[in-house]
C-alpha cells in the first residue's frame, strides 16, 4: 500500500498544492518541494502512525512515523540526508490552519483518492 500511496502522491503533486512562501520553487523536477506537511496528513489517513516535524535548514520538515519507522515520502526536496534526531510528535490540528494547509491537504486526498479508485 505504501508504494501505491507514493505513486499516486507524486502524480498528484501541483503547484497550486505547494507550501505557499515555496510555490515559485516548485518545480515537476522536484516535484515534493513544499508538500510535506500535507502529504504526511494524507499519509496518515491511511496508514496511521504520528506525524512528526524536524528543523531543516531554516524550516520545520513534516513526516511520519509509523510503526515506529520513519517514513518520509518528501524527504528527496532537500537534495541530501535529513538528520531526524531532533524530530518531535505533531497533532494534526495543529497543523490544519497554518498557511491555507487544510485547503490544500483536502485537496490532496481528493486527487490521490481519484487515483486508488482508478487503479481498481
Amino acid at each position: 500500500m505504501l508504494e501505491k500511496l507514493r505513486q499516486a502522491l507524486r502524480e498528484s503533486y501541483s503547484a497550486d498544492l505547494c507550501y505557499p512562501p515555496a510555490t515559485e520553487q516548485w518545480s515537476k523536477d522536484n516535484p515534493t518541494f513544499g508538500m510535506c506537511s500535507i502529504t504526511a496528513l494524507v499519509l496518515q489517513d491511511y496508514l496511521g502512525g504520528e506525524i512528526c516535524k524536524a528543523t531543516v535548514g531554516n524550516g520545520s520538515h513534516y513526516f511520519n512515523l509509523i510503526d515506529g519507522k520513519i517514513v518520509d515520502l518528501t524527504a528527496e526536496q532537500f537534495g541530501h540526508e535529513i538528520n531526524y534526531d531532533n524530530k518531535s510528535q505533531v497533532d494534526r490540528n495543529e497543523m490544519l490552519p497554518a498557511r491555507d494547509t487544510e485547503k490544500r491537504y483536502l485537496e490532496l486526498r481528493r486527487r490521490v483518492e481519484n487515483k486508488l479508485n482508478d487503479e481498481k
